[in-house]
C-alpha cells in the first residue's frame, strides 16, 4: 500500500520572520537531519566492533553536536537528531539540550547494529531501550527512526512491524529519487502502514546520484546539488539530508580502513560547514515531524507566538 502524503510544512515560511517572508518564501520545505553517533561507530571495521572499548576512546560527539546546534541557531533552522541510545546514556545532557534548542529528537538504535542482522526480538529490545531512555531524558514522545547503515532491505520489511509495535510514526531509512508518491506509506511484513521519508537521491539520465549525506555534500559540485534540489522542488516533494558530527571534525581520528571508506568518511571535511551553510541559506528546512505533518512547523509555531 502506498498513499501520497503532502508536505504540510510547505504551507508557510520556516523561519517565521515577517508576513512578507511567508508570502515570498519557496513552497517546499525540506528535512534536515543529523545522526548523533561518534567516529568509532563506523560499521564494518573489526578494530572498532567491540562496544566494550568505546568508552576508552576519544570522543568528538559532544563538541560536534554543540557546533551543529550553534550553526542552526545562527540560521534559525530546525532539524531532527537521530540519537544512538549509547550516546544518550553516556552523555545524558545531549538529548535534552537538543530539544531545548527547539529541535526534534528521534532514535537511531542503541548499539548501531544493522537491523537486518538482528532478530525481531533483539531489535525490539534495542529500540525500546532507546525510546524509553530518550523520552525519559527529554520528556517528549519519540516519533521517528533511522536504521543504522539504512539497513532496512526488502527482505527486512519486518523491521517496520517492530516500529509499529513501538508506536513510532515514521521511518527515514530509504534513499530514493523524487516520485509521484513521496513521502509515502510503506507496507510492513505484517501488512501495517509505516510513513517513510526517503533520503534525497537525484536522477541524472539513467544514473541515480545520492546527495543526502556528508560525503555527497563535500564531493558534489554546487551546480549538481542545486540540480538535485530543483528536481525535488519541481515535484513539490521534500528532500531529506543527513549529516553526522564527525562530518565537521577535521581532526577526526582515522583508523585503518579501505580506500573507498576513507574517501567517503575522512576527506574534504573542511567543505562540510560552508556547503551546509550555503544550503540552509538557500533552501527551507524543518524537522522530519514538521515536514510530515506530525508536529507544527516552525512557521506555525512562530505565528502562534506572535
Amino acid at each position: 500500500m502506498t498513499v501520497h502524503t503532502p508536505n504540510p510544512a510547505s504551507r508557510s515560511d520556516d523561519r517565521g520572520i515577517t508576513t512578507s517572508d511567508l508570502l515570498e518564501a519557496p513552497k517546499v520545505v525540506h528535512a534536515l537531519t543529523f545522526d548523533v553517533e561518534d567516529w568509532f561507530h563506523l560499521t564494518g571495521l573489526p578494530t572498532l566492533a567491540q562496544s566494550s572499548a568505546w568508552a576508552g576512546l576519544p570522543s568528538l560527539v559532544e563538541r560536534g553536536t554543540d557546533h551543529i546546534l550553534e550553526t542552526l541557531a545562527r540560521h534559525r533552522v530546525r532539524a531532527t537528531f537521530f540519537m544512538l541510545g549509547w550516546i544518550c546514556k553516556r552523555y545524558p545532557r545531549l538529548a535534552s539540550q537538543i530539544v531545548a534548542a527547539g529541535h526534534e529528537v528521534a532514535i537511531h538504535s542503541y548499539w548501531h547494529h544493522r537491523c537486518d542482522r538482528l532478530t525481531r526480538g533483539q531489535l525490539f529490545l534495542d529500540l525500546k531501550r532507546t525510546v524509553d531512555l530518550v523520552q525519559e531524558q527529554t520528556g517528549q514522545r519519540v516519533l521517528g527512526f533511522r536504521a543504522p547503515c539504512l539497513s532496512i532491505a526488502q527482505q527486512a520489511a519486518w523491521v517496520y512491524d517492530v516500529l509499529l509495535d513501538l508506536e513510532l510514526k515514521y521511518d527515514s531509512s530509504v534513499a530514493l529519487p523524487p516520485s509521484g508518491q513521496q513521502p509515502c506509506y510503506v507496507q510492513s511484513l505484517g501488512g501495517g502502514p509505516m510513513l517513510e521519508l526517503p533520503l534525497a537521491v537525484q536522477t541524472l539520465g539513467p544514473i541515480q546520484v545520492p546527495f543526502w549525506n556528508g560525503a555527497s555534500l563535500r564531493w558534489l559540485p554546487n551546480w549538481l546539488l542545486r540540480r538535485g534540489f530543483a528536481q525535488f522542488e519541481r515535484a513539490e516533494q521534500p528532500a531529506a539530508l543527513c549529516l553526522l558530527p564527525r562530518d565537521f571534525a577535521a581532526d577526526c581520528p582515522r583508523p585503518k580502513m579501505p580506500l573507498r571508506m576513507r574517501l567517503k568518511h575522512h576527506t574534504r571535511l573542511g567543505y562540510t560547514q560552508p556547503k551546509l551553510e550555503k544550503l540552509i541559506s538557500r533552501y527551507r528546512f524543518d524537522t522530519c515531524a514538521a515536514v510530515l505533518g506530525l508536529a507544527p512547523s516552525q512557521a506555525e509555531q512562530a505565528v502562534r507566538a506572535a
